[in-house]
């Protein structure tokens, strides 16, 4: 997927350690990291051993700014207009491939939850404004890799104390072994969480799932998700 030369862009970086990239700077000719945390990304950054000089920390809003203006408002609705995201492009656009890491889920929740709010107060923000906040994002990473894919990873479901699923985490990953598509069926009749749905977003971006994997993240002792890997393009769907 990342042809050698390639330049690709990690969307919510954070400490980047999730993902290869060690592998991704000796492939590519450049590797843009951008999360909110810079010493996260500083971080990330030093843990690349070869090809470092390809790799470049941005920090950067996926949202410019919108997520804090919903925030602000929680529970009520913002002001019109403060919370509509740009449409432009990310970083040092275009790229060849841009991954969106784990990021959907992150746009508003933990803002949220640090606010204070209460359960249904952080529910019904991410009822009314998630999805719409995820939609414009989403269409930005297509924007930054105009003819190129979009990789979205995405933790759909997690499983610990308090928060159990009504089906173990192996069966959807015995089921995805032989039909990807049953297993994602199954997923998806568990607790996911609310506003921040990569297929809609995708669906509204213009663009269409190439393929798709879903594995297990050990996120914690005792809290595991389920991530689904998706590689995303614009266009008309293959038929």
């Amino acid at each position: 997927m990342v042809a050698p030369g390639s330049r690709v862009l990690v969307a919510g970086a954070g400490n980047g350690d999730d993902l290869p990239l060690g592998r991704l700077a000796r492939r590519a000719s450049r590797v843009d990291l951008l999360d909110l945390d810079a010493a996260a990304l500083t971080r990330a950054r030093r843990g690349v051993r070869r090809g470092r000089r390809r790799v470049h920390a941005l920090v950067e809003d996926l949202t410019d700014g919108r997520a804090d203006a919903l925030v602000a408002a929680a529970p009520g609705p913002p002001a019109p207009g403060a919370a509509q995201v740009p449409a432009g492009p990310l970083g040092a656009a275009p790229y060849d491939v841009v991954i969106a890491d784990l990021v959907l889920t992150q746009l508003l929740y933990p803002a949220l939850r640090r606010r204070g709010l209460g359960g249904g107060e952080i529910d019904g923000v991410l009822l009314r404004d998630g999805q719409a906040l995820t939609d414009a994002v989403v269409a930005r990473l297509h924007a930054s890799a105009p003819g190129g894919v979009v990789v979205v990873l995405h933790d759909l479901l997690g499983w610990w104390d308090g928060h159990p699923q009504p089906f173990a985490l192996q069966d959807v990953l015995a089921l995805a072994r032989h039909d990807p598509g049953a297993a994602l069926r199954r997923a998806r009749g568990g607790s996911p969480p609310y506003g921040c749905d990569p297929w809609l977003a995708t669906r509204r971006a213009g663009a269409h799932v190439q393929a798709m994997r879903l594995w297990r993240w050990p996120f914690a002792p005792g809290a595991d998700y389920l991530v689904c890997g998706l590689v995303t393009r614009r266009g008309p769907a293959p038929r």
